[in-house]
């Protein structure tokens, strides 16, 4: 938990909890407990990163909700209820889709990194019937 900044046990601890174990929610009592947060000092914290701007330059991939870096590549073949509906279409048939997106290991966001990202795309070329 010591790798954690204040704003992210607030995050973690305010909206959070019913994804951890019990023991892990201690763990984060504990040290909340330990750095004097407040649960005053917890909404300040959450309301500050919600209307906090971030640098449009900046190169590192930071979740647009709580603003952490601590986000993980994720990859999935089904991303929505549409693609699901796109797997089942004769269109795809048999296509190896997938989904690439981060997702934000402090308040659960799924962050699509560029417009490429939000999209699925496939590992084979796909031709319609318009295309020859």
């Amino acid at each position: 938990m010591k790798t954690y900044e204040d704003f992210e046990l607030a995050f973690i601890k305010k909206y959070r909890s019913d994804d951890f174990k019990d023991d892990t929610i201690e763990k984060i009592d504990i040290e909340i407990k330990n750095r004097e947060l407040t649960q005053y000092d917890i909404n300040d914290l959450i309301i500050k990163k919600l209307f906090e701007n971030v640098d449009a330059n900046e190169t590192k991939i930071r979740c647009p909700i709580c603003k952490s870096l601590k986000v993980s590549r994720q990859e999935k073949g089904v991303k929505s209820v549409h693609h699901r509906e796109l797997l089942t279409s004769h269109y795809f048939k048999g296509k190896s889709l997938d989904y690439i997106f981060y997702k934000c290991n402090v308040c659960g966001q799924d962050i699509n990194v560029s417009e490429e990202n939000s999209k699925v795309v496939t590992k084979t070329n796909i031709t319609t019937s318009n295309q020859q």
